[in-house]
């Protein structure tokens, strides 16, 4: 797919915070090709809530989440351009947290992991979607609403609808009883035999809080960018991240601990637009970008393994 520059040239575009951050490489006339591979990393800023019922306290109030995708760009209908794109990687915070107060200085790191059969189920499918292109007098403005991680749940779930979770009045022990919509919207994404998908627990220094999590989690980055040239797209987000838990396997200080403790003692994250972005970098050799092909294709494996791709 091809793209004419428009006549304004070389522009100052405006990052996360809105203000400028860099040059496009735009010259009037030059042609944006954005047909081939393609690897998308997103950086979403959250801020971290602490259960007013938790034993372990959020001592920090901010921290970063990214999720990685390859992106195979397609034939341009129009405006807009198709692709197709496969999940590869999710990684939730690290959180440093106290069972005492934060300013005790009596703190250890917590983590939320994808499990080994979560990482294997993730590239697995293949979903399509649509990239509106714009070329207003200036570098070309990417748009897309189709990007999406669903994990533990349908793939079209109704994004409108919270997640299926433990609910943290129901008096009952089990994920069947306490999980609204358990039977019908739960999934068992990764095949593992558990409900939703598995995620580890663990910290550091190891054992104070370890186990196994298994969660409805979802991620709608709404990407807006600028086409910098053909080998780079940058820009922002507007996103969501939420998780929930509907079952678990866990141990706190050597105990064994139920899914509601589970719930109450790892925190809510809330999305910041203010500092989310993303980026978007080519991976096919073509305009001189890195070449991550093998037969013709780029799989998860070849751009996770790729050092300072998205520096």
């Amino acid at each position: 797919m091809a793209l004419s520059c428009g006549p304004g040239g070389t522009v100052t575009d405006a990052g996360a915070d809105g203000t400028p951050d860099g040059t496009a490489e735009c010259t009037p006339g030059s042609e944006i090709d954005l047909e081939g591979w393609w690897a998308l990393r997103a950086f979403i800023r959250l801020e971290m809530v602490e259960d007013p019922l938790a034993t372990v306290h959020v001592c920090d109030d901010l921290a970063l989440a990214t999720v990685t995708w390859i992106v195979r760009a397609d034939a341009a209908s129009g405006g807009d351009a198709s692709f197709t794109y496969r999940t590869c990687d999710i990684q939730l915070p690290q959180v440093t947290v106290s069972f005492a107060e934060c300013s005790m200085d009596e703190t250890f790191v917590a983590y939320l992991l994808t499990s080994a059969s979560l990482d294997a189920s993730l590239p697995v499918i293949e979903y399509p979607g649509t990239l509106g292109v714009t070329v207003p007098d200036r570098c070309a403005e990417i748009t897309t609403n189709d990007i999406f991680v669903r994990i533990g749940i349908l793939a079209d779930y109704d994004d409108a609808v919270p997640l299926p979770g433990w609910d943290l009045d129901c008096t009952g022990s089990t994920s069947l009883e306490c999980v609204p919509g358990y039977e019908s919207d739960v999934q068992d994404t990764d095949s593992d035999g558990h409900p939703g998908a598995t995620f580890e627990i663990d910290t550091d220094p190891p054992g104070l809080i370890e186990g196994f999590a298994w969660a409805t989690l979802r991620h709608l980055p709404n990407l807006r960018g600028t086409v910098r040239n053909s080998t780079l797209v940058e820009g922002v987000l507007e996103p969501v991240l939420e998780y929930d838990f509907v079952g678990s396997d866990a141990t706190m200080a050597g105990l064994d601990i139920d899914t509601p403790t589970v719930k109450r003692n790892l925190p809510e994250f809330v999305p910041l637009a203010d500092g989310s972005r993303f980026v978007l970098v080519r991976v096919d050799g073509a305009h001189g970008a890195v070449d991550l092909t093998s037969g013709g294709s780029v799989t998860c494996n070849d751009v996770l393994s790729a050092p300072g791709l998205f520096d």
